[in-house]
């Protein structure tokens, strides 16, 4: 079977790190479309030159997309729900609904994102989501049946991820950190993540990294200034590929994020063993269990994590065991199976 997957950019260092898994592990003969793709994966995927600003390039490919996806011989299409053509099969990672919402997004190019979400929800034949809380957004804001929707998760490499005590000591070397408790955070936007909460309730004594890029319209500084008043050592690795550094060096990780549909960093780090405190906002809530603290409410994010240092190797044991059941394997066989599902229909 043929799959077609247009897809604006094919990175690891994106939300599109799914794409690139579906690649290697799927049975079937997959065709990515791209416009920006890994190293090593150049042979693996039809290239399409674009330029200009973002939003330039954003449009050129979505054009272009639409017009190979009636050129190109496939079986069936799997796109997320904000490109231009209507897929058999959208993936979606958020609701560009809710967002634009959350953000006051009210631009020209942003209601034209906006109807072409609603049109290929509705006109899908399947709706694919990383988690429960998506689904149930997507019926919320489009009426859609929940028989229509398919909840796969994500996936982790748990030999990427894995502990691995004497990285961490060298990671904590470099970083000229002593025995103190590390917190560690991975995302970006900042705001949306919730560093600002985050920042307030890392306890005494601590030391919190960050990862994640720094925007124009949220930039790390006011956090980093945030930190300062507070007493806190904030250190700021900015957009890091080898994350998994840094997991091996922390004690605990925490993503309070306001709006988070699943949240992959969070299996990333309890494969790598390590505690982790959420709040309920993120999708991946769902599958912590003992692996972790699912927090409600942001004043309990203190106490939370330090529970979870306190029981750091307790803790980190049974989050390892959790992520070892999501790996990408069994990702690309659920995907499989429901795009098989619906090229019978």
């Amino acid at each position: 079977m043929k799959v077609f997957i247009p897809i604006s950019h094919a990175l690891y260092t994106k939300s599109s790190k799914y794409v690139l898994e579906y690649l290697k592990h799927s049975k079937h003969d997959v065709h990515v479309l791209t416009s920006e793709v890994e190293k090593g994966f150049e042979n693996l995927v039809h290239k399409i030159p674009v330029g200009g600003s973002f939003r330039s390039k954003e449009y050129q490919f979505f054009l272009i997309a639409t017009v190979l996806s009636k050129l190109h011989d496939h079986d069936i299409s799997m796109a997320q729900a904000t490109r231009f053509f209507s897929p058999d099969v959208c993936y979606m990672q958020f609701v560009y609904r809710k967002f634009a919402e959350m953000m006051s997004l009210k631009s020209g190019f942003n209601k034209i994102v906006l109807r072409v979400e609603k049109r290929n929800v509705k006109k899908a034949k399947k709706v694919v989501v990383m988690s429960k809380k998506l689904a149930s957004e997507i019926i919320e804001y489009y009426k859609v049946p929940r028989e229509k929707i398919e909840v796969v998760y994500s996936g982790v490499d748990s030999s990427l991820f894995k502990p691995n005590p004497k990285l961490g000591k060298e990671v904590r070397k470099v970083l000229r950190i002593g025995d103190e408790p590390v917190v560690l955070f991975v995302g970006n936007p900042f705001s949306r993540k919730g560093l600002s909460d985050l920042i307030s309730a890392v306890p005494k004594g601590s030391i919190l990294l960050v990862a994640g890029k720094s925007l124009p319209e949220d930039p790390i500084e006011k956090y980093i200034a945030k930190a300062r008043r507070l007493g806190l050592r904030l250190i700021y690795l900015g957009l890091v590929k080898d994350v998994q550094r840094y997991y091996a060096a922390a004690d605990v990780f925490v993503l309070p994020s306001i709006y988070e549909p699943f949240g992959l960093v969070v299996l990333e780090a309890m494969a790598s063993e390590l505690p982790v405190v959420v709040t309920k906002a993120v999708g991946a809530s769902e599958i912590v269990d003992g692996g972790g603290i699912v927090v409600k409410d942001k004043k309990d994010l203190s106490g939370a994590i330090i529970s979870a240092i306190d029981e750091k190797k307790k803790i980190g044991k049974k989050a390892r065991r959790i992520a070892s059941k999501y790996t990408w394997s069994s990702f690309s066989e659920r995907m499989d199976s429901v795009l098989e599902s619906v090229a019978k229909s």
